[in-house]
C-alpha cells in the first residue's frame, strides 16, 4: 500500500497555490516560511492523507541545492521566492539574485513595495557578495555592542565559529533586537562563480554561512554541476540545509547530503532533503549543552508554472 501511495504522489503535481487553501498553512504562514513539498516517507493513516513539509528561513539559515538539469531545482527556487515575496512584508526582506543562466528572475525585480535585485554577470556577483560581507560585519558589530551593553561581558566567541551550535543558541535572542530587514542571496548557477574566482566566492559563502543566521543574512546556492571543487565538504557542512535532486552518481549524492540515494530519484521535483536540527537546554539563561541531529526527508516539491507565477506577481502588485 505504501509503495502504491508513494508512486501515486510521484505522478501528482502539487501546485504551490494549493497550500494557501490548506488549514495547516494558515497557522504557520508568514515569518519567511519556505514551502518544500509533500513528504513521500510519510505513511498515510487514511486515503488522501498527505503531510506537507515547510521550513522557516530563520531555522534553515542557508541552503545548498544540487541536481542534474531538469530535476526541479529552478522550480523549487521559484516556489520559494514567490512565497517569500507574497507572504513577507517588503520592509522585512531584501532579496538579491545572481542568475548567471538568466532564468527569467527579472520579472520579480519591479514588484510593488518589494526589494529584489537581479544580476547575471560574475563581476556583478562579486560586488553583491562584497556588499553582503560588509553588511555582515556591520550587523555583527551591532549584535556585539548590544550584548556588551546588556550583559557587560562578551563570551568567548570566534566569528569563524568553531562551535556553531553553541554560538547560535547563546545569541538567538539578539536576532530580534535588529530593525533591519533580512537579507537573502540566491545564486543560480553557483558553479559559474566557482569557475570565475573560486577562492573569493568560497570564502565569502563560508563566512556568510558561519554567521548561522544571527545577522539575519542568508544564502542559497544552486548548481547542476556537482563536484568537490564546486561544493567543497567544508562549505556543505557549514550549511544547515541541503536538497539533492536527481544526481548522476552516488558520489554526487554524497557531496550534497552525505549519503547515497539521490542517484535513484526518478521524476522532476523528487528530492532528498537533509536538515540539521539543534537540541539543547538552558541553565541561567545560557546554553549548557547543545547537540545537533541530521535527518533526511524524501519529498515531492511543490510546483509553480508560468500562469501561477504571473498570478502571484499580480496579487503582490495589487496589494
Amino acid at each position: 500500500m505504501v509503495g502504491s501511495y508513494k508512486e501515486q504522489l510521484l505522478k501528482t503535481t502539487f501546485p504551490l497555490t494549493d497550500i494557501y487553501k490548506d488549514s495547516g498553512w494558515k497557522e504557520i504562514q508568514g515569518n519567511c516560511i519556505i514551502p518544500i513539498g509533500i513528504r513521500l516517507d510519510h505513511e498515510p493513516e487514511y486515503e488522501g492523507d498527505k503531510k506537507m513539509l515547510f521550513g522557516p528561513l530563520a531555522y534553515s539559515h542557508n541552503i545548498i541545492i544540487g541536481g542534474v538539469k531538469g530535476s526541479g531545482k529552478t522550480n523549487f527556487i521559484r516556489c520559494l521566492l514567490s512565497n517569500l515575496l507574497l507572504t513577507t512584508k517588503g520592509k522585512d526582506l531584501n532579496i538579491h539574485i545572481i542568475d548567471t543562466r538568466e532564468n527569467n528572475y527579472s520579472r520579480y525585480s519591479n514588484l510593488k513595495d518589494k526589494f529584489v535585485n537581479v544580476v547575471s554577470s560574475p563581476s556583478d556577483a562579486k560586488s553583491i557578495f562584497s556588499y553582503f560581507l560588509d553588511e555582515l560585519d556591520d550587523r555583527w558589530n551591532r549584535i556585539k555592542k548590544t550584548y556588551q551593553e546588556s550583559y557587560k561581558i562578551w563570551p568567548d566567541h570566534n566569528f569563524e565559529l568553531k562551535n556553531k551550535n553553541k554560538s547560535q543558541n547563546n545569541f538567538e535572542e539578539l536576532r530580534y533586537f535588529s530593525d533591519l530587514p533580512r537579507l537573502l542571496l540566491i545564486v543560480e548557477d553557483w558553479s559559474e562563480l566557482m569557475k570565475f574566482d573560486p577562492v573569493f566566492f568560497k570564502n565569502a559563502a563560508l563566512k556568510i554561512s558561519k554567521s548561522v543566521g544571527l545577522t539575519d543574512i542568508h544564502i542559497i546556492l544552486s548548481s547542476s554541476e556537482l563536484s568537490e571543487d564546486i561544493y567543497p565538504a567544508e562549505l556543505v557542512q557549514s550549511f544547515g540545509s541541503s536538497f539533492a535532486f536527481k544526481t548522476n552518481s552516488e558520489q554526487e549524492s554524497h557531496i550534497l547530503i552525505g549519503c547515497s540515494g539521490a542517484e535513484e530519484l526518478k521524476v522532476s521535483g523528487e528530492v532528498l532533503h537533509r536538515r540539521i536540527s539543534l537540541e539543547s537546554y538552558k541553565e541561567d539563561g545560557f546554553i549548557r549543552k547543545a547537540t545537533h541531529t541530521e535527518q533526511i526527508y524524501h519529498v515531492k516539491t511543490f510546483n509553480i508554472n508560468e500562469v501561477e507565477t504571473t498570478q502571484i506577481i499580480n496579487v503582490i502588485n495589487a496589494s
